[in-house]
């Protein structure tokens, strides 16, 4: 991948961070409403940043195009 290594943990992080604002600030009022406790934002928190984060990530990543070459330097 070389060069475009970078351009893709860019994507990667840029999304990551994209969707962790989107939750701090359209979730956290929303959040409000049902648990107005430490430990139910923290727990919320937890599930969105070690588990849905990382599958939207992963998926929104891939709609990205990036060549990729095999062994014999042909495109796929």
């Amino acid at each position: 991948m070389g060069k475009k290594a970078f351009a893709y943990v860019g994507i990667c992080m840029g999304i990551f961070l994209g969707l962790t604002a989107v939750e701090f600030f359209v979730f956290d009022p929303l959040l409000d409403f049902i648990s107005q406790g430490f430990w139910g934002h923290f727990i919320m928190y937890m599930i969105l940043l070690l588990i849905i984060n990382p599958l939207l990530t992963r998926k929104l990543a891939d709609l990205f195009k990036f060549e990729e070459k095999n062994e014999e330097g042909e495109l796929l």
